[in-house]
This record gives structure tokens, C-alpha cells and sequence, in this order.
């Protein structure tokens, strides 16, 4: 295994489960396993450096907590607040009702919003009218909302919310690839609001509110002592003496009997049989370009962003009106250097000292790198200046740091798929190696630790 991601110590995981024989070993240059799932505690605050939750509407995802024995871990988001805001011309406006991510499951709800002019409204009301697409071609996001709702609804919401989870820019976003469940809408209800109000229909049945805006935030869990609770019980599981952490790989090279000789930093010089690249995608690529130059180019033009969070801890005391939100998104057309604003403390219980509120701002993206300049002195205060802006925060944080995430989030650009499958069908000449992790088949930790499983399987040669 190349990476501790959740991908890679997902496949070692499923490889130790399956035959406990086998020697399997866990490369990563970063001393911790998990990648960028991280935890911190400090003064009572629980702090997530990476992801904060995940979700589970893949339902495979909890059966995997489960066999590793966590389930009695997970923690739902509380139920008050299950709502998101999103800047509008400057102020904090909520996000209607039953919206969830590009589209109005409930209309009225969405009509009484002041977040779209009355045209564009209207715009968002003929989507039931305009027809379909005939081909089934990978379009981009901002071309499937323009082509459904118009470029009103693209800008004040669909933007800012698809934004917050891909960091990525909407012109050039495949739909297929984030949000397939949208485009099979089209094709089977020949309109995104009918088929939101079926599924709206369906979880009312089935004894869900289908209140919740913007993201779906009932079906979000995360771990009651933080996330970095997936990575340690992994591990345990795995075994601490088939970890290779602060091992940066220098070399990968075929052998002249179809394996791989692996080289490290620190000394290390071994031959294996097969191995599973869950690294980023470029990094891979790097150490696969001396056995295939056609490989490692294509591993390297996989597409990255960088990102920065900034967490700041404040008394609740300094706030004009206590945040009873998840957080907010903040429109590109706002040109503000924030992306989002998470607040974490309201989101998950035990996560702040009682008194106290944590805030994590999201800064950088494809769109704009240019937030991320400057030292984290100057991050933070960028941060918390916006913060005195939009919710009238008094004084300065209690706790701040800063985490930067440098070409670490893959951008899944129109035709992502295809270009995944003719690597993949690239690497079929080379001794066996297997793809996971989230520059190839989705970047939520559902997606990469069901990777890390499937990666396995086929280095077993079994389903």
C-alpha cells in the first residue's frame, strides 16, 4: 500500500481480513495514519483538520463501521440548526427549505426566498418544461444548471454550495462524476424538480421531515471522540507492525518476474507482488514514470487544487446573536476570499467547552488560489475579519490555527470517467497494481474506503 489514507488502510484492512498470512505493508511519507482525516484536542475543543463527518446515504459505508466495531461511535449532527445560510448582497440569508444542492424540492418554500429576483424564479419554475437531453454525454455542472434552471440559480446558490464540496469551478465540474443521482433525474423524470419531489415524497414516507437545506444534513454522521477514530481502529486492525509511517517510497520499478521492488527513505528495499497506489494521483505518478512514461503522465494531468482552513474558537459571549446554523457558502460573485464557514461546535455535540463556539472557514479553490497567499497570521485574520462582517463577532478567537492543503483536492473536470478508464487500461501492461484513493472514483470517505475495498478484491482476484 502506497498512502494511510482511508483507501489505502481500507485495502489493507480487507487484505489482513482476507488472508492474515499475507505480508502487507503501508507506505506513507506523513507520520499519522488517515490523510487528511485529522483530529485535534486541545483546551476541551475536539478540532477536525480534515473532513468533520461523512455521509451515509452509501449505505455501504455502515456496514463497513460496523465490521470494524464502531458503530456504537457514530454520532448524528444534533437536530437544531439543521439548516445553511448563504451570503446575499453581503448578509446571511438562509438557504429555502427542502433545496437540496441544485435544486427546489419544495417550490413555495423556494419562492419566498429573497435569493433570486422574481425572473429568476420564474426560470427555476419552467424546469419542469424544458426537455431533456437526447445523448448521454458528460456535461459540466454550470451547463446542466444553466440548461435547467438558468444562470441566476448557478450563481446564487448552485455555485456556493457545489463550491463548499469540491472546491472546484462549475464551468468545468463533471456532472457525472458529483452528481450522477441529478442527471439520472433527467433521464428518468425528464425534470430534476419532479424527480426531487418524489424522493421528497419517499423520505416523508418512510418518516423523514425532508426539511433540511442545502446539504441533506440528517444522513451525516461523524465519530463521538472525532474522525481520527476511523484511522486508529484501522490500524489496530491492520496491525502497527505492518505500518510504515514517516516512509516516503522514492522508487517503484517492475522486476524482470512481474513484481514490484519498492525503495523508501528510510533504507528500505523490497520486492512485492502486487501493489495498491492510494497517494495522490501526481505523486503516483512521479514514482510510476521511469516503468511507463504513458502512465505517469496521465497519473500526473489528473487535476489538483489547493485549500486552506482556518478554525477559530470564541466565546459565544462575543457574538451579537448566537449562530443556530450549520454554517454558511458564500457566492464567487460576492468576491469575498471565503468559500464557507462551518460551524462545527453547533453541528456535532462535544465538540467546544460549554461556553464556547468552533468555527472552521474554508479558504481557496479553483476558482480563486489568490485567498490562499500571505502567512497564517494573515489567514486568520482574513478569516476573522470575515467573520466580524457577517455575524458581528466582538474580540478576538480564543484558539486559531491554520491547516493548508497544497494540491490536495483532485478536480473532477468533464470526461473525469473516461479519462480514469483509459489510464487504468494504460497500466495493464505493467506488473499488478491497483488505482484508490480520490482523484479517480469519488472523494468523500464512503467513496475512497469502498475503493480501498474493491482494490483488494482484484489484487486477490476475487469479487
Amino acid at each position: 500500500m502506497i498512502g494511510a489514507g482511508s483507501a489505502g488502510l481500507g485495502a489493507a484492512y480487507e487484505l489482513t481480513q482476507r488472508d492474515p498470512s499475507l505480508e502487507v505493508h503501508v507506505y506513507d511519507a506523513a507520520s499519522h495514519a488517515g490523510g487528511k482525516i485529522r483530529t485535534l484536542r486541545e483546551d476541551g475543543f475536539v478540532i477536525e483538520l480534515g473532513p468533520d463527518g461523512f455521509i451515509t446515504i452509501k449505505h455501504d459505508v455502515l456496514k463497513f463501521v460496523e465490521r470494524i466495531g464502531l458503530t456504537d461511535q457514530l454520532i448524528q449532527t444534533n437536530e437544531s440548526g439543521r439548516q445553511a445560510l448563504v451570503v446575499s448582497k453581503g448578509k446571511l440569508v438562509p438557504i429555502p427549505m427542502g433545496f437540496q444542492l441544485l435544486g427546489p424540492a419544495q417550490m413555495w418554500s423556494f419562492l419566498k426566498s429573497p435569493l433570486l429576483s422574481p425572473l429568476g424564479k420564474l426560470r427555476v419554475m419552467c424546469e419542469p418544461l424544458i426537455r431533456g437531453r437526447d445523448d448521454e454525454a458528460d456535461e459540466s455542472l454550470a451547463s446542466f444548471i444553466r440548461r435547467r434552471f438558468g444562470g441566476e440559480l448557478l450563481e446564487k446558490l448552485v455555485q456556493p454550495l457545489a463550491g463548499g464540496i469540491y472546491t472546484a469551478d462549475p464551468e468545468y465540474l463533471s456532472m457525472r462524476c458529483t452528481f450522477p443521482r441529478f442527471v439520472e433525474m433527467e433521464r428518468r423524470h425528464g425534470s430534476v424538480v419532479r424527480g426531487l419531489k418524489k424522493g421528497l415524497k419517499a423520505q416523508r414516507a418512510a418518516g423523514g421531515s425532508g426539511q433540511a437545506s442545502g446539504a441533506r444534513y440528517g444522513l451525516f454522521v461523524s465519530f463521538k471522540d472525532g474522525m481520527d477514530t476511523l484511522p486508529k481502529r484501522l490500524v489496530e486492525l491492520i496491525g502497527e507492525h505492518r505500518m510504515r509511517l514517516g516512509h516516503r517510497v522514492t522508487a517503484l520499478s517492475p522486476t524482470d518476474d512481474g513484481r514490484w521492488r519498492l525503495q523508501d527513505d528510510r533504507g528500505n528495499d523490497e520486492t512485492y507482488d502486487a501493489v495498491v497506489g492510494a497517494c495522490a494521483a501526481p505523486a503516483l505518478g512521479g514514482l510510476l514514470e521511469d516503468a511507463s512514461e504513458d502512465v505517469g503522465s496521465r497519473l500526473k494531468a489528473v487535476p489538483h487544487t489547493s485549500s486552506a482552513v482556518a478554525t477559530l474558537c470564541y466565546e459565544k459571549s462575543q457574538f451579537e446573536r448566537e449562530p443556530d446554523s450549520f454554517g454558511f457558502v458564500v457566492p464567487m460573485a460576492e468576491g469575498r476570499p471565503l468559500i464557507a464557514a462551518s460551524f462545527t461546535s453547533v453541528k456535532y455535540a462535544g465538540r467546544a467547552p460549554e461556553g464556547k463556539l468552533l468555527i472552521r472557514v474554508f479558504l481557496g479553490s479553483a476558482i480563486d488560489a489568490s485567498a490562499l497567499g500571505g502567512d497564517d497570521a494573515g489567514l486568520i485574520g482574513s478569516a476573522h475579519g470575515q467573520l466580524v462582517e457577517l455575524l458581528g463577532v466582538r474580540g478576538e478567537p480564543v484558539l486559531s490555527r491554520v491547516d493548508r492543503y497544497t494540491n490536495a483536492m483532485p478536480q473532477y473536470h468533464v470526461g473525469h470517467m473516461e479519462r480514469i478508464a483509459e489510464l487504468r487500461e494504460a497500466m495493464g501492461g505493467l506488473p499488478p497494481i491497483e488505482l484508490a484513493g480520490c482523484g479517480y472514483d469519488g472523494v468523500g470517505i464512503p467513496d475512497t474506503l469502498a475503493a480501498g475495498v474493491r482494490a483488494a478484491g482484484r489484487v486477490l482476484g476475487a469479487p
